[in-house]
């Protein structure tokens, strides 16, 4: 190995690692941990969420080995060996480019991917995120070995990498199209179908190592008697075919489908929440979310690729996999809650990026590296030199892609030196508040809860990337709200300055005085009122099941609603 990729690899493994020492654990991490634990200690492969893969075990060892008697294992141990996926990114770009390139450009290429913020971000994570990212990588190329030379032995290891490849995210699963693609163009534009005569064995060997990377768990279970979910696969629900798959692997494509058709139903996207998203949602998004210099010298690069107009298996490999992937998921995925869905495109992109002067991209490195560091330790919530004021991130997406619960340990030590304050609370309230990107856009809670907020008292300072504190007076919050003057002479409230607020669905009002506001509709809404009391005032209120009262953003004991 290069002793300088040696180095930029431990550059990557030392940021990595120190970011992620700063972390809470994120929403999704619980459940891959989870999984990997059962597959480790029990050898239970069973189905019990859509996305949990045997890959996982990895981080299950690092976690069970940190454990010591009473104390649960160390989340920094479970993360650690993700760094390994995008250490094997390194090492595929560096050889795929140095087969056509000098050393200087493969390291180059490299370095652009281990110090790429969103492959760094999730290289720190208990997901399957990276390790997709690095199995459809090595499946396509190994894929183009396989088509250049045209053996017995480059056709298993292209079997391999398939089969391996399904054992990490069901987003490998397009490797089907994505291969079958590359396969085509190639034999077309070669004129031969030589090492398709092959292709048994290659999907032989993948389908072998698919079954014992699930120790053959189910596999040939009748296709009768497997409870499907998803309307495609409950055709098969009267076949009965023994499956040549292992019986977890193919529920979780078909759970995966299922929940796709069914629509994540919290999608955020540059200020409007959806229930399936919107067509375009990751070529409107990724311009902010991918540095700079990987779309700018990728997009260089690919057209002198097509001035070159070379049609070796690499050239199509690096320019199907990605295109098909972010076509595919711009256009016909409906769960759109993270850019982490398309790291697999990023590798790619970096191919395309070798292929202009390498002085450009030893710019276009410093210019990753720098970019990334300013963001540490809170790469997760990454966005690139488009978004100037980085207070405004939550404008264009939020999610994993902001707010995926990583910090809610600086949240914790907020809340621990502001006193009075409130975190993430259900409704606007004057004094300190800290508000997630998550709840602030409406991806946690109705959007209409925190609309205040978003369209008048709009953040203008960030913590932890994700992470918004806000300090408004009970009067400020006239910009939303009708206020009520002079109200004195009750018993039930104190005098001041105060914000009254419920919050829930169906026929609500809420009235001080001969103030009245009111919500007829059967959805969930809030109605507010500003109290500007120069005594004890009394409020009034009809609500329906399930409502709640907050003063100042606290509940009102007696009257509670569910999240």
């Amino acid at each position: 190995m290069s002793p300088r990729l040696l180095l930029v690899m431990l550059l990557t493994v030392a940021v990595v690692w120190t970011s992620q020492w700063h972390w809470t654990q994120t929403i999704d991490e619980p459940q891959h941990l989870w999984a990997g634990t059962r597959i480790l200690q029990q050898g239970d492969f069973t189905r019990f969420d859509n996305s949990k893969m045997p890959v996982s075990v990895l981080n299950a060892a690092g976690w069970l080995w940190s454990q010591s008697p009473g104390e649960q294992g160390s989340w920094f141990w479970a993360r650690a060996p993700q760094v390994l996926w995008l250490l094997g990114c390194m090492g595929i770009i560096y050889r795929w480019v140095r087969q056509t390139r000098s050393s200087e450009v493969a390291l180059a290429a490299s370095a652009l991917v281990g110090l790429d913020p969103n492959l760094m971000a999730h290289a720190g994570l208990v997901t399957t995120d990276l390790p997709c990212t690095f199995a459809v990588l090595l499946a396509c190329f190994a894929w183009s070995r396989w088509l250049e030379r045209d053996s017995m032995g480059s056709a298993v290891w292209a079997g391999a990498a398939l089969g391996a490849a399904q054992l990490a995210k069901f987003t490998a699963l397009f490797l089907g199209p994505i291969l079958g693609l590359i396969a085509l163009v190639w034999c077309v534009a070669q004129k031969t179908i030589g090492p398709l005569r092959r292709l048994p064995v290659v999907l032989g060997v993948a389908l072998l190592v698919l079954n014992t990377g699930y120790a053959f768990s189910g596999s040939f279970t009748s296709a009768r008697d497997i409870r499907w979910k998803s309307a495609p696969f409950q055709h098969l629900a009267d076949t009965d075919v023994p499956l040549p798959v292992p019986k977890p692997w193919i529920e979780g494509v078909d759970w995966v489908k299922h929940d796709d058709d069914e629509g994540q139903g919290r999608v955020y996207s540059h200020g409007e929440r959806t229930h399936f998203g919107r067509p375009g949602h990751y070529l409107s998004t990724l311009p902010r979310k991918f540095p700079l210099p990987l779309m700018v010298l990728g997009v260089v690069g690919l057209v002198a690729m097509v001035r070159r107009r070379r049609m070796d298996a690499d050239t199509v490999a690096a320019v199907v996999a990605p295109v098909f992937l972010l076509v595919w998921f711009s256009v016909a995925f409906n769960s759109q809650v993270g850019s982490r869905y398309v790291l697999p495109a990023v590798p790619f992109l970096v191919l395309w990026a070798s292929h202009v002067s390498v002085r450009w991209l030893k710019v276009g490195v410093v210019w990753t590296a720098v970019s990334a560091l300013s963001w540490w330790p809170w790469g997760l919530s990454y966005f690139n030199e488009t978004v100037v004021d980085r207070s405004q991130a939550w404008r264009i997406v939020a999610d994993s892609d902001l707010d995926w619960g990583q910090a809610d340990g600086a949240a914790a030590e907020w809340m621990q030196q502001t006193s009075g304050g409130l975190f993430n609370p259900d409704v606007p309230a004057p004094g300190p508040v800290l508000l997630g990107a998550n709840r602030l856009t409406g991806v946690l809670g109705h959007p209409t809860r925190m609309q205040c907020y978003r369209d008048h008292l709009v953040p203008d300072e960030h913590l932890a990337g994700g992470l918004y504190p806000l300090t408004f007076s009970a009067r400020d919050f006239a910009a939303c709200f009708p206020v009520v003057e002079g109200a004195g002479g009750g018993t039930q409230f104190p005098a001041g300055d105060h914000l009254l607020i419920v919050r829930g669905m169906g026929p609500m009002a809420l009235r001080v005085d001969d103030t009245e506001v009111e919500h007829t509709a059967n959805t969930e809404a809030i109605l507010g009122l500003v109290v500007l009391a120069e005594g004890r005032f009394d409020a009034s209120w009809t609500v329906s099941n399930g409502a709640t009262v907050y003063l100042n953003g606290a509940p009102i004991e007696g009257v509670q609603a569910g999240d």
